[in-house]
């Protein structure tokens, strides 16, 4: 059957603490590296990386980042020790700056059955990282997001929650774009 593109999303979350969703595939680690420095923040000054999901094309730069608290399906490591957390009793949150919103991780399953979105209050509005729940941009109409879909029924539901929420969304693939109502 015909492939997947290589390359998933990899989105920086600036601030106190910064964060990073998704790493790639191995053959961005550069493209990482550069588009960090250009933003003026190194690999160690990540304190957090969130895996959407574990596919490689989404965790394959992990290694960039020692120093940083990784979460992926309910474990949450740092510096091997581990911790789990229960994403059916509440999100997780990432506490920032006294004042500023917390950063939010959601279980959002259907693509595989441990997918994570993490959603971000900025000035300028709701941002959602969703991994695969949405593969790119305009999905909906060419239904590519079911040929990767592990349970279509639970990525329908993620999908419909979603639409709830005043959102840009950062998909697993491609450009940001605003969710449809």
């Amino acid at each position: 059957g015909r492939g997947h593109p290589t390359g998933g999303t990899v989105t920086l979350v600036k601030g106190n603490p910064n964060v990073i969703v998704d790493t790639g595939d191995v053959s961005q680690r550069q493209q990482i590296l550069d588009a960090l420095a250009t933003h003026h923040v190194a690999a160690a000054d990540v304190a957090w990386v969130v895996n959407t999901h574990g596919h490689l094309d989404h965790i394959g730069n992990n290694s960039l980042f020692p120093a940083a608290t990784f979460v992926l399906d309910g474990d949450i490591a740092r510096s091997g020790e581990y911790r789990t957390h229960d994403f059916a009793r509440a999100p997780l949150l990432i506490a920032g700056d006294p004042g500023a919103n917390a950063i939010t991780i959601l279980r959002t399953p259907g693509h595989t059955n441990h997918d994570l979105s993490v959603i971000v209050a900025t000035p300028i509005g709701t941002v959602a990282v969703v991994g695969e729940r949405h593969e790119h941009a305009g999905d909906d109409a060419d239904g590519s997001w079911q040929r990767w879909s592990q349970d279509e029924r639970l990525q329908l539901e993620s999908r419909a929650r979603a639409r709830a929420m005043p959102e840009d969304i950062v998909p697993g693939h491609g450009n940001t774009f605003r969710a449809q109502r």
